[in-house]
């Protein structure tokens, strides 16, 4: 059941060159919710709910989304996390990132290892991934012409058929509540999603980063989501040591937001086996 949106309200964070609004609950240790690129912190309302009983819950907002601002300044995604852990006063936290939220929770495991206690890596990013899927590049490609021609009403329905419907299924599979979320957040995030902010281009990890992970990670992917994301999936649970895949069914790119009860259970059930 999806919980009301404004159940958790956000926050302003004031950190260093930007504001960034987040969402937090409960307390007990850190876990922190990093949402994916067509989303902002309101997909995660049904973990907020869930895991705010024993859990400090943190879910921030990418610049550009929610109420985080779009600055002219470039910047790196897993830093703005960072600071915010630190004005938190969190010194260590598990971190669940969606998409490229997922990217950016490896980003900060790698470049800071001692403040990460576990990864849940769901349907992430690959830095440096070419994708392969034909039918997948071509309405990529369509999705490119319909935003540089300024068709927004075309481009979000586009983004929602890509990352929401996913492969295999119609409009008509999708639960309505959840697909009118989604295309709200594309809505009112848009200039973010479609590129409007100054990121910095970090180096694609080796082989031997990946190995340096030492904590539990939970790699999940959704049955629909577009084949090269199950590829992703199964490179990241092969090359980091202590990596676990599982596939979520009846779900594509954003299985927490599509099938809470089925994420809740593997995600409490990962932090219970590994004592977080």
């Amino acid at each position: 059941m999806m919980a009301a949106e404004n159940e958790f309200a956000p926050q302003i964070a004031r950190l260093p060159g930007v504001d960034l609004s987040y969402r937090e609950a409960g307390t007990g240790k850190a876990l922190v919710f990093m949402h994916a690129g067509i989303t902002d912190s309101r997909s995660w309302h049904n973990q907020l709910s869930e895991f705010a009983k024993d859990y400090h819950v943190i879910a921030p907002d990418m610049r550009g989304y929610g109420q985080s601002v779009i600055t002219d300044d470039i910047f790196n995604y897993y830093r703005d996390v960072l600071e915010l852990l630190h004005l938190l006063r969190v010194d260590k936290a598990v971190l669940v990132g969606n998409s490229v939220g997922g990217t950016y929770a490896l980003d900060l495991a790698l470049f800071h290892p001692d403040m990460v206690s576990a990864l849940v890596l769901v349907d992430p990013c690959m830095r440096g991934y070419r994708n392969t899927d034909e039918k997948f590049l071509d309405l990529d490609r369509q999705l490119d012409e319909l935003i540089s021609l300024g068709q927004k009403t075309k481009a979000i329905e586009l983004y929602l058929q890509i990352w929401l419907v996913g492969n295999g299924r119609t409009n008509a599979d999708i639960d309505k509540g959840v697909y009118r979320l989604c295309k709200k957040m594309l809505e009112e995030n848009y200039q973010a999603v479609i590129g409007g902010k100054r990121e910095q281009r970090l180096k694609r990890p080796q082989a031997e980063d990946y190995l340096s992970l030492k904590i539990p990670t939970l790699v999940l992917v959704g049955e629909h989501d577009v084949p090269d994301m199950h590829v992703i999936g199964e490179r990241f649970s092969q090359a980091i040591p202590r990596a676990s895949f599982q596939e979520i069914k009846q779900a594509g790119h954003l299985p927490a937001l599509e099938k809470p009860s089925a994420f809740n259970g593997l995600l409490r059930g990962f932090l219970q086996q590994n004592g977080l």
